[in-house]
């Protein structure tokens, strides 16, 4: 007797309880398989390494005095980078990265608690490249303003 398999239905389903998925593709079973029943990982964290801060061994090496053992930064500055997003135009070819999407600055905010510091709000004058190098320039200014500020506040 002559079968022609194609007459046959093979039709693959997955045996875990209460899950009635079925296919006719073996590599779709096998896809649902490690997504949908995946087993959850239990892992131990353990500590590798010296605990000690480089603070806490220079003070044990005698480099820092032990009156700043406690010291902490108590200053800090933060950014906000707006962009505007839009299809990337150029050329793909021979680039070892994946570009998705080209990113546009449109503004940058910036803000610290540094004595004497003040938030700023940077924006692009236009649309032209050379906006947003002045924009970059005009940021990078100002964190080397605020990098000055925080040197005449710490500690002696």
């Amino acid at each position: 007797m002559i079968c022609n398999d194609k007459l046959f239905k093979v039709i693959y389903r997955c045996n875990l309880k209460n899950c009635y998925y079925e296919t006719k593709k073996k590599d779709h079973l096998a896809r649902h398989i490690t997504a949908e029943h995946e087993k959850k990982v239990l892992s131990k964290q353990e500590k590798k390494g010296d605990p000690e801060s480089m603070l806490e061994y220079g003070v044990r090496k005698g480099i820092i005095p032990a009156e700043y053992a406690n010291f902490r930064q108590k200053f800090l500055g933060v950014f906000d980078i707006e962009c505007l997003e839009s299809e990337y135009t150029g050329k793909k070819e021979g680039l070892d990265r994946h570009i998705v999407k080209a990113q546009k600055l449109v503004s940058l905010a910036v803000g610290s608690n540094i004595p004497g510091s003040e938030p700023k709000f940077l924006c692009r004058t236009s649309s032209k490249p050379e906006a947003e190098e002045e924009l970059i320039r005009e940021f990078i200014d100002y964190l080397g303003q605020l990098h000055e500020e925080l040197q005449e506040n710490l500690p002696e």
